[in-house]
């Protein structure tokens, strides 16, 4: 069967991924480098460098996890880049239906975020990706995605570069074993002698002529194997003249066999010299005319292509002998050097390879001195630069090794180096935008959290006193949304400009990110740190910002907060200096708030920050507990004489929230909420609430069967929430809990805030047969004005407006109207804080169709429930409203 054109596709891409010789490859500190920088780059405590073979991705760096180098593709979010063919990124996976169940979130490393950037190969093929991961959710910045893809096309520059000089030195040196083959088992008698006339290398064909073996020769003298007369002729004649040209061509000599019997030869020969001169090795063949031409041909052929492989290198190529005296450079070292071959053979190697340390400028060529000391492999530091003949200077890195003998014994060094000068300055370009900001050129918020770890440990040490200032611009929004981002950009530099002109010397001013900046005042008072900030609010008060015939006001609101030794961490300040801006915000913007030990408002945020990892830790824990609150039908006068109509009521419940501490206590969620909101965790707090309370549900059908209503509570944030329909939908399904069962409670506020969402949330669920009820009615400025446009079944009356109903003749109006205009939209009405008889009554009267409060029963723990249980509640109900 013909493969598809997308299999065809596949089998190309693992091609071009095979011919990089990059899978089941060690690390390398390149990669790693990389890796950490988009790490830093980032903020992430993961990244990886990784490449998609068949059913697996190879990991060629790895940043944040220890013992991981590979993972098949069905677990690899790797992979969904490969889907994508683009930048893809998920930031929070158990926010993402894909990624629930994913390995690698439900374990270690349990991920939270990730985001990868594919590796494309000049073919446009996918070979794998950069990318980073961290243990809680977040997303990348647009200039943290462009730095993270140029660092993605490093890679691949890097990984192509290295795949070329892999391949071509390989090809080197399998011609250089295929010369050695030839010599070896070509059909000719060869052989090679050192200076002393010993044999260092015969052919095949020379051992099974003369009857011997390698080990019977090798390291013998030659003239032992010719007769006497053929050696008197070698040393009367042919060595004299052989030591003056270096060349014996066609000498007819005879040799002994090891049997004894004689053959008559013709030799050729030829030496190699060293730089003085003298002969060092002597090469030979023992051949007629014919055949001696024709092997000379195949050899001078078999070194020219060596040659020219080792000319068409891309690293550069110097040979030494063993006192590092060159006597052998390709065209790659002629061009990075300057010097040509015929310059620089027999020079000493510290003439041509010119190598200084970047930092002490002192010059070395330690590695090929240690390469032949030692015998090893070494390769140069990485602060090695390279200064040419002409002076010019580059970065370079080298690998030194030792060129050994037959025998073993060094007899000379090999240098293979490449110019790294482009991939150093793009390094440093990045290590530098790692650190600071692309826009205004001032710290950025990583580097200037390294800056203020290092001034709290001084502080620990010299008890010094110094200060942090939070800024934060105010109408920059505004400027944004009018003139564009250019507009915001212009005026972010020009502030930062400013304010950079009038701190002190020692002072770092920081872009925190969009328009906050950080200020860090080193060995500086409180008082002295207010009269900072006030120099900054007046310069940015009497500021204006000018875009073309607009003109523009801008404020700027500071929190001052003080760096002591009891100050705990560089990310508390952060937060505390944050939390101080906040609340110049709060008192009015263009403020600035002096943080002070007794300040109440900082403390209620310094408790809400607690909440921060509390929740998630809750969330992980599963340390939420579900409880019931019953909602009563208000009957008829009539109605409730008939014991009948009131034993056959459904049930009707709404689900309330507990959070269990690491002690045990339970804590309501009016000590947790407002922080979950702040810090965007009440959506992942809803979904738990409607996951945990449907899984109960389906664990008790008779509760079901006999349930009229079950209300679950909404934030406002589960509406910016595009995925929270599908995960309703979905779970509704897997627990086959009918739809008509379930009803959602939103606030009036979260639902006017969101307003689109929320109906467009309500009419699929809607279509479902899902309920909605509008809770706290009544207690926002548009109530009535959005109402129509809800589609909502329940109000549920502010029972701010319900509890003084008896005493209140205001209140009972504004009841009795919100009823009545849920009977002309044909909603049903729901009072709260129902305490007592006399509220029951008035609430009859009205016709409210049902109650909610403490005086009808308190909530119950709802994993104690069964329908036995509802039934006794029931009773309870009734007889509670008795007992006033």
């Amino acid at each position: 069967m013909l493969a598809s054109p997308a299999e065809q596709i596949e089998q190309q891409r693992l091609q071009a991924l095979a011919a990089m010789n990059v899978l089941d490859s060690d690390f390398e500190p390149t990669y790693d480098t990389i890796a950490k920088l988009a790490a830093d780059i980032c903020g992430t405590s993961m990244a990886f460098i990784s490449f998609a073979d068949a059913d697996r991705y190879w990991c060629k760096a790895v940043v944040g996890v220890s013992n991981f180098r590979e993972i098949s593709k069905a677990s690899s979010f790797c992979n969904h880049i490969l889907e994508s063919q683009d930048f893809f990124t998920v930031t929070d996976t158990h926010q993402d239906e894909r990624f629930i169940n994913n390995p690698l979130v439900t374990n270690a490393p349990y991920l939270r975020f990730y985001a990868g950037m594919p590796l494309v190969d000049k073919q446009k093929f996918i070979l794998g990706s950069l990318s980073v991961a961290d243990t809680q959710p977040r997303q990348l910045s647009n200039e943290q995605q462009s730095r993270l893809r140029m660092l993605a096309d490093l890679v691949m520059h890097i990984t192509q570069n290295r795949s070329i000089r892999l391949n071509l030195t390989q090809h080197a040196l399998d011609r250089e074993k295929d010369a050695l083959r030839l010599y070896r088992e070509t059909p000719v008698m060869m052989y090679s002698i050192d200076a002393q006339g010993n044999l260092l290398q015969v052919s095949n064909y020379w051992c099974k002529v003369l009857g011997y073996t390698w080990q019977e020769v090798l390291g013998k003298r030659a003239l032992n194997f010719f007769t006497k007369a053929s050696r008197r002729d070698l040393l009367d004649f042919v060595f004299p003249a052989f030591l003056k040209t270096g060349q014996c061509v066609e000498a007819p000599f005879q040799m002994l066999k090891k049997d004894g019997s004689i053959i008559d030869v013709l030799l050729s020969a030829s030496a190699d010299y060293d730089s003085h001169h003298n002969i060092i090795r002597t090469w030979a063949v023992l051949v007629d005319v014919t055949e001696s031409n024709r092997l000379a041909q195949a050899l001078q052929s078999e070194k020219e292509r060596a040659q020219v492989t080792l000319h068409s290198i891309g690293d550069a190529v110097i040979t030494t002998d063993i006192e590092l005296v060159v006597d052998y450079i390709n065209h790659a070292a002629e061009y990075l050097t300057g010097w040509t071959l015929a310059e620089a053979k027999g020079k000493p190697l510290s003439e041509i390879f010119t190598i200084i340390n970047e930092n002490t400028r002192e010059p070395s060529i330690a590695s090929a001195l240690r390469c032949i000391e030692e015998g090893q492999t070494f390769g140069l530091a990485h602060e090695s630069i390279l200064i040419d003949r002409h002076g010019k200077e580059r970065f370079v890195e080298d690998t030194a090794a030792p060129i050994r003998s037959s025998h073993g014994d060094i007899v000379g060094a090999v240098l293979v180096f490449h110019d790294v000068t482009e991939q150093r300055h793009m390094l440093e370009k990045i290590a530098y935008q790692a650190r600071y900001d692309g826009l205004t050129g001032l710290v950025n918020r990583y580097a200037f959290t390294e800056q203020l770890k290092h001034l709290l440990f001084d502080t620990v040490a010299t008890q010094d006193v110094h200060a942090f200032c939070y800024l934060d611009l105010d109408q920059f929004k505004l400027v944004n949304d009018t003139c564009g981002h250019a507009a915001g950009d212009e005026l972010l530099k020009q502030i930062s400009a400013l304010i950079k002109n009038i701190i002190r010397k020692g002072d770092t001013l920081a872009r925190l990110g969009g328009d906050e900046f950080g200020l860090l005042l080193p060995h500086c008072s409180q008082a002295n740190a207010y009269a900072i900030a006030q120099n900054i609010f007046k310069i940015v008060e009497e500021y204006r910002f000018l875009h073309g015939d607009k003109r523009f006001k801008i404020g700027v609101s500071i929190g001052v907060v003080p760096i002591t030794a009891t100050s705990h961490s560089a990310d508390s300040i952060l937060q505390t200096g944050d939390t101080a801006c906040y609340a110049a915000k709060e008192a009015g913007r263009n403020q600035i708030y002096l943080l002070r030990e007794e300040d109440q408002a900082i403390a209620h945020r310094f408790v809400e920050m607690q909440w921060f990892s509390r929740i998630p830790q809750a969330l992980e824990d599963n340390r939420f507990v579900l409880y019931a609150q019953p909602i009563k039908r208000i009957l008829s006068e009539a109605d409730n004489d008939d014991s009948s109509t009131r034993t056959q009521e459904p049930l009707y419940f709404e689900i309330l929230l507990r959070l269990q501490s690491e002690n045990g206590e339970l804590i309501a969620p009016g000590a947790f909420m407002s922080a979950a909101e702040r810090y965007n965790m009440a959506a992942s707090i809803d979904r738990w609430v409607i996951e945990n309370t449907l899984k109960w549900l389906s664990e008790n059908p008779s509760v079901v069967e006999n349930l009229h209503l079950c209300s679950i509570n909404l934030s406002g944030q589960s509406f910016s929430d595009t995925n929270l329909y599908l995960f309703v939908q979905k779970q509704l399904h897997v627990r086959k809990i009918p739809a008509h069962k379930i009803c959602f409670e939103i606030t009036e506020t979260a639902a006017i805030a969101n307003l689109n969402n929320a109906v467009s949330f309500m009419k699929k669920l809607g279509k479902k047969g899902c309920r909605f009820a509008l809770d706290d009615f009544g207690s926002g400025l548009s109530s009535l004005g959005y109402l129509k446009n809800l589609p909502v079944d329940i109000l549920k009356i502010d029972g701010l407006f319900v509890r003084d109903i008896v005493d209140d003749p205001i209140d009972f109006a504004l009841v009795r109207s919100i009823h009545e205009i849920a009977q002309l939209l044909g909603k049903k009405t729901v009072a709260e804080y129902v305490e007592n008889q006399a509220i029951w009554d008035k609430l009859q009267k009205l016709g409210v169709d049902y109650a909610q409060g403490y005086g009808l029963g308190k909530p119950v723990l709802l994993s104690s429930l069964s329908q036995d249980h509802f039934g006794g509640q029931q009773d309870f109900f009734n007889a509670s409203l008795t007992a006033y």
